[in-house]
């Protein structure tokens, strides 16, 4: 309940809207005075309500922004945006931080990598120090000999906290077709 009031504003202005205009149904059939208190209640809490949806910032909203932040970075060839939530103790398959960090940007020389598009972010937090984030992506991806666009993929990332920021410490591919890559390598070639 608290992500629904804190992480989507949208959803929470629609669902405070819906609960003004039967308010005000209500008391415009009713006339009585504890439909109007009510009503008057609910117009006082909405703008409260809203500015803490949008000030308060959930640890699912700061894993979310992460992932972002690195596609970008992907996109822009940015190495040190990408080392920089990469943890140290980094580990997945036959990668550790520095052979993971040294393939990525073997592979951004040979392929170009646009418009990464992230969504249906599925995040759990196991504690407050560490999360597990599912989401589905798709890129254009540029080479000289080939050019696909929406290019989909699915991953699966562990993030531990360290200080205010989050870190990757895990990165898995889940099949999707029409690749169905299982193995973060063969991302990479």
């Amino acid at each position: 309940m608290m992500r629904f009031f804190l992480e989507d504003v949208w959803k929470l202005a629609v669902l405070l809207g819906v609960m003004q205009f039967c308010l005000v149904c209500l008391w415009s059939w009713t006339r009585s005075r504890q439909v109007a208190i009510a009503n008057w209640v609910v117009l006082s809490l909405i703008p409260v309500l809203l500015s803490l949806s949008v000030f308060v910032t959930t640890p699912a909203e700061k894993i979310i922004e992460t992932c972002r932040r690195v596609a970008a970075a992907i996109d822009d060839g940015d190495m040190p945006t990408i080392g920089a939530h990469v943890a140290t103790d980094f580990q997945a398959g036959d990668f550790d931080r520095d052979a993971l960090l040294e393939k990525v940007e073997s592979a951004l020389t040979r392929v170009r990598v646009d418009n990464p598009r992230l969504r249906s972010f599925e995040v759990s937090l196991a504690s407050p120090m560490l999360a597990e984030v599912v989401f589905r992506a798709s890129c254009r991806v540029r080479t000289p000999d080939l050019s696909q666009n929406g290019l989909p993929s699915k991953w699966r990332i562990r993030f531990r906290r360290d200080g205010n920021a989050w870190q990757m410490t895990a990165i898995e591919s889940l099949p999707v077709p029409p690749m169905n890559l299982r193995v973060l390598g063969d991302w990479l070639r």
